[in-house]
C-alpha cells in the first residue's frame, strides 16, 4: 500500500482509540486522574519527554510517559488512550518533529475538545524548538524552554506545571533608585532652553502699559478664532457625509460604514445591502430575501414576549460579500441569496405564531417547535471579495456579539478564502465566536480557529475525486484551466498564492494526479496539464483563447475547470466546441464552486450544451423540482429517486416549500433547489441541534462541544465534526446537466443503477467519492472502481 492510503488507515485507527474513546464530555465525567500529567511527545524528542517528566515527579507529581509505560507486551493504543483520559492534564512538547506527526496531533486535539477556552488549563504548550505553534494552540500561553540553561528551563517548568501563579511571599520594594536616561535627553534637561530670560509680566502687574497689553490680547484673541475656525473646518472635512445617505447606523441592531465606496457592517432591521441601481439579480433578489428574514425577525421578538423565556432566544450571523463586484454580472449574489434562503427556511420554521395571520403565520401542518430556540438572523456585509471583513469584524461585529444579552451562537456564511476572511475567522476565533462555512473549501482553514467549522470537505478530497473519476473513465490526462497569479506567465505557473481556494485547489490536483502512478490502479496513470490563464484578458480575450486551447485537446482528455463561478460562463462560451454533445464531445467538469451558476442559468440555452461539475449537496440537487415543491415523498415512493432519502431531507423540502407559500418570495426559475440552500439550512440545524441538546442554555463551550462531537443528520448528507472541523467524510458527487434544461432530469429506476452511469444518458449522478477512508461509488451506494471496486 502507498502512504496515501495507509494514513487514512492509520488516522482512522488513532481516532478510534482516542476520539471515540476518551472524548471531551468523558474527560469531564471521569473520576479521579490516575496522573497528574500525561505528555504528549515525538520519538524525537524523548530525551526532553524524559527530563520534563522527571523534573514534574521530583516534586511529587505522577506522569505518565511512553518511555517509561510502555514496555514489550503492553497495548500501546489502550495505554495512550488511557494517558489521555485518565491524567488531569497534558503537556504537549512543540517541535518541528511533534508538528509532522499524525498520533501527537490527535493526541492534543482531542484533549483541546474538552477545554477549547483554555479556562480548565488541560493543555500546557511547551517549545522545545523554534517552531510555530498551530493556529489551534496559538490562543493558550505557552513556555519556551530552549535556548536557556537547565536551571532556568527548571524555573520556568515548575511554576506552570503546579498551576500557580509566581506572586512574591513579600512586599516588592519600591523601584525607588536612580533613573537612568538616554545621553540626548539628558542633554536637553541640562542646557537651559533659549529665550529671554525671565517669563512676561501678567496682565495686572502695576509695571508695562495697559495699552499695549490690550492690542496683545486682542492679537491673541484673534489668533484662537482663526485656529477655531480652521480646526472646525477640518473636522468638517474629516466628518462630512459622503457616500450613500442610507449607510448610517440606526440603532443596536444596524451598524454600518461607508469605506471607500462599499456600504459594510451588519443589520437587523430596515437596512438591506445590495440595493440601489445595481440590485438586478435573480428572483428571489438579494434585497427581497434581507426584507423577508427582517419581517422574520420581528417575530422573533413578538415570541421572545410571548414566551416569557420558555424559549432561548438566539441570533445568527450571516457574514458575505453583499456588494457587487465591479464588471460583475447579473447574478453577482445568487450565492449569498441562496445562503439566505436557507435560513429564512428555518426562521419560517421557528418564528411561528399560533394566532397571527401575517408573517408569522402557522402552516397548515402546523409543526410543533415549542422546544425549539427563537431565531434572529442578521445579515453582515464584508465588502466586495470580503476585502474589509477583518475589519468589519473587528469593529463591528464582534462588539454585538460579545454582548450576551444579543445570544449569538455564531456566524454562518464566510466567502472567498481570502487573507481578509482568513484574519476575520482569526479574530472571531480568538473571541470564542463559533464559525461555520457554508462553501468554503480551501485546505487549512481550520488552523485559524479552533471554533471554526467547514460544511465541506477540503480541496484535497475534490482533487482525489477528479483524478479518480478521470481514472475511471479511461482518460490519459487531466487538463486544468485556471487564472494563474497576475504577472507569472512561466508554463506551470499557479494561481495567486494568497486565493487559498484556487491554489490548494490546483496544488492538491498535481499531487493527487502525480500519485496515480504510484496507485496502479487499474494499471492506469495520469498526466496532468496546467493550463493557466491570464488573469487580467477581458471576456473576450479570454474567450479567444480558450478556443485555441480547446482545438488542442482530444478525447482521451478530462477538462477541468478550477476557477471561480464568476467566470464559468466565459469559460463554456470559450470551450464550446468542447462541450459533451451527443457524446461527440470531451468531459468537461467544473469546480464546486459553479453550482450558483449551474441553477442560476438552467433554461436558459437554446444549444445543447452539456458539462458535468462538482456538487457538494447532490440529495438537495437531485430531489428535483418535488423538493421546491413540497412533493418529495411521492417522488421517492415511485422507487426513481438517486440517493437514499433521509428525513432531514424531507424536513427541509417540505418547510422550503412552506417558506415560498407563506413568505411570499419568489421562487427561482431553476425548479430544483440550489444546494446552497441545503447547505445552509443544515449549517443552521448544527447550531439548533446543538441547542436542543444543551436543553436551551446558551454557553458557548457546550454549544462548541455538541457541534463537535455528535454527528447529525441533514439534508445535503451527515455531517461529522468528531474527526475534523472540516467534513472530511461527506460526499462529493458529480452531476452531468444540459444548459438548456430548466430541471435534472429525472433519473431511471434503482435497478438500472448495474448499468455503468457515463452509460446510461438519464442518469444525471454519474459518479460519487465519500468516506474517511475514500470510496468511489455510484449514486445508489453501489461500489465503482478504482476505490470501490
Amino acid at each position: 500500500m502507498t502512504e496515501q492510503q495507509i494514513r487514512p488507515n492509520l488516522h482512522a485507527s488513532a481516532e478510534k482509540h482516542l476520539g471515540s474513546g476518551p472524548t471531551a464530555e468523558h474527560l469531564d465525567q471521569e473520576p479521579a486522574p490516575r496522573w497528574d500529567f500525561f505528555i504528549s511527545y515525538a520519538s524525537a524528542d524523548e530525551p526532553w519527554a524524559e527530563w520534563v517528566a522527571w523534573q514534574l515527579e521530583a516534586t511529587g507529581l505522577r506522569v505518565m510517559l511512553r518511555a517509561w509505560y510502555f514496555v514489550p507486551g503492553a497495548n500501546w493504543i489502550d495505554l495512550m488512550r488511557q494517558g489521555v483520559s485518565k491524567s488531569d492534564r497534558v503537556i504537549v512538547l512543540l517541535s518541528h518533529a511533534y508538528l509532522n506527526s499524525i498520533y501527537n496531533q490527535t493526541e492534543w486535539r482531542v484533549v483541546w475538545a474538552a477545554d477549547p477556552s483554555g479556562e480548565k488549563r488541560k493543555l500546557v504548550p511547551l517549545r522545545i524548538e523554534g517552531c510555530e505553534p498551530p493556529e489551534l494552540l496559538h490562543q493558550l500561553v505557552s513556555v519556551d524552554l530552549f535556548d536557556v540553561d537547565q536551571h532556568t528551563a527548571r524555573k520556568l517548568l515548575l511554576p506552570v506545571a503546579h498551576d500557580k501563579r509566581e506572586k512574591p511571599v513579600t512586599e516588592p520594594p519600591f523601584p525607588s533608585g536612580p533613573i537612568t536616561l538616554p545621553p540626548q535627553t539628558r542633554d536637553k534637561l541640562e542646557s537651559p532652553a533659549p529665550g529671554p530670560a525671565d517669563p512676561p509680566e501678567p496682565p495686572n502687574s502695576i509695571s508695562g502699559s495697559p495699552g499695549r497689553w490690550i492690542r496683545r490680547r486682542r492679537v491673541q484673541v484673534a489668533f484662537v478664532l482663526v485656529l477655531a475656525l480652521l480646526a472646525g473646518a477640518v473636522v468638517w472635512l474629516i466628518l462630512r457625509p459622503t457616500g450613500d445617505p442610507a449607510c448610517r447606523s440606526q440603532g443596536t441592531e444596524v451598524s454600518l460604514s461607508w469605506i471607500d465606496g462599499e456600504c459594510v457592517g451588519y443589520s437587523a432591521r430596515d437596512f438591506k445591502f445590495g440595493e440601489g441601481g445595481d440590485r438586478d439579480t435573480d428572483p428571489p433578489s438579494l434585497s427581497e430575501v434581507q426584507e423577508k428574514i427582517f419581517a422574520q425577525n420581528s417575530c422573533a421578538e413578538k415570541l421572545r414576549d410571548i414566551s416569557n423565556q420558555r424559549r432561548p432566544f438566539v441570533t445568527l450571523i450571516y457574514f458575505s460579500a453583499l456588494t457587487r463586484p465591479r464588471e460583475a454580472g447579473r447574478d453577482w449574489a445568487k450565492g449569498s441569496v441562496a445562503e439566505l434562503t436557507g435560513m429564512l427556511t428555518w426562521q419560517r420554521h421557528l418564528n411561528v405564531i399560533r394566532e397571527d395571520k401575517g408573517a408569522c403565520e402557522p402552516n397548515d401542518r402546523r409543526e410543533r417547535s415549542d422546544d425549539l430556540p427563537i431565531l434572529r438572523v442578521v445579515v453582515a456585509n464584508g465588502g466586495s471579495e470580503m476585502k474589509y471583513a477583518s475589519e468589519v469584524v473587528k469593529r463591528q461585529i464582534i462588539p454585538f456579539a460579545t454582548r450576551r444579552e444579543n445570544g449569538v451562537l455564531g456566524v454562518i456564511g464566510m466567502d472567498r478564502s481570502t487573507a481578509a476572511t482568513e484574519q476575520a475567522i482569526r479574530e472571531l476565533g480568538r473571541k470564542k465566536i463559533p464559525v461555520i462555512a457554508t462553501s468554503l473549501t480551501g485546505d487549512g482553514m481550520k488552523e485559524f480557529s479552533p471554533l471554526y467549522f467547514q460544511m465541506a470537505p477540503e480541496n484535497e478530497r475534490q482533487a482525489l475525486l477528479v483524478a479518480m473519476y478521470a481514472i475511471k473513465n479511461k482518460k490519459n490526462r487531466v487538463s486544468v484551466y485556471y487564472p494563474r497569479k497576475s504577472g507569472d506567465n512561466t508554463a506551470d505557473a499557479m494561481p495567486d498564492i494568497d486565493n487559498r481556494y484556487l491554489y490548494t485547489l490546483v496544488r492538491d490536483l498535481r499531487n493527487e494526479i502525480g500519485k496515480t502512478s504510484a496507485r496502479s490502479v487499474d494499471n492506469r496513470s495520469l498526466t496532468l496539464d496546467l493550463r493557466g490563464w491570464n488573469s487580467e484578458l477581458t471576456d473576450r480575450e479570454l474567450q479567444a483563447w480558450l478556443r485555441s486551447e480547446c482545438a488542442k485537446q482530444n478525447t482521451d482528455d478530462l477538462i477541468f475547470y478550477a476557477g471561480w463561478g464568476d467566470d464559468f460562463g466565459d469559460f463554456l462560451d470559450g470551450m464550446e466546441n468542447c462541450l459533451d454533445k451527443e457524446k461527440e464531445g470531451l468531459f468537461v467538469l467544473g469546480d464546486d464552486s459553479v453550482s450558483y451558476y449551474v441553477t442560476g442559468n438552467a433554461g436558459k440555452d437554446d444549444g445543447n450544451v452539456t458539462f458535468r461539475y462538482v456538487s457538494m449537496g447532490a440529495p438537495v440537487a437531485l430531489a428535483r423540482e418535488s423538493c421546491s415543491f413540497g412533493t418529495l415523498d411521492s417522488y421517492y415512493q415511485q422507487g426513481k429517486a438517486p440517493l437514499a432519502s433521509s428525513n432531514a431531507l424531507r424536513e427541509f423540502c417540505t418547510r422550503l416549500n412552506d417558506m415560498y407559500e407563506k413568505t411570499g418570495v419568489e421562487r427561482p426559475g431553476t425548479l430544483w433547489p440550489d444546494e446552497n440552500i441545503g447547505l445552509s439550512y443544515d449549517a443552521v440545524k448544527v447550531f439548533v441541534d446543538a441547542v436542543h441538546t444543551t436543553h436551551g442554555e446558551i454557553d458557548i463551550d457546550k454549544i462548541v462541544r455538541a457541534v463537535s462531537q455528535e454527528p447529525r443528520e441533514g439534508a445535503t448528507g451527515t455531517r461529522d465534526f468528531r474527526v475534523s472541523q472540516t467534513s472530511t467524510d461527506r460526499q462529493l458527487t458529480i452531476i452531468r446537466v444540459n444548459r438548456q434544461d430548466h430541471d435534472i432530469p429525472r433519473p431511471g429506476p434503482p435497478g438500472e443503477s448495474r448499468i455503468d452511469a457515463e452509460e446510461n444518458d438519464s442518469e444525471p449522478c454519474k459518479f460519487a467519492i465519500v468516506g474517511i477512508q475514500p470510496r468511489t461509488v455510484d449514486c445508489y451506494g453501489n461500489p465503482v472502481e478504482p476505490l470501490g471496486g
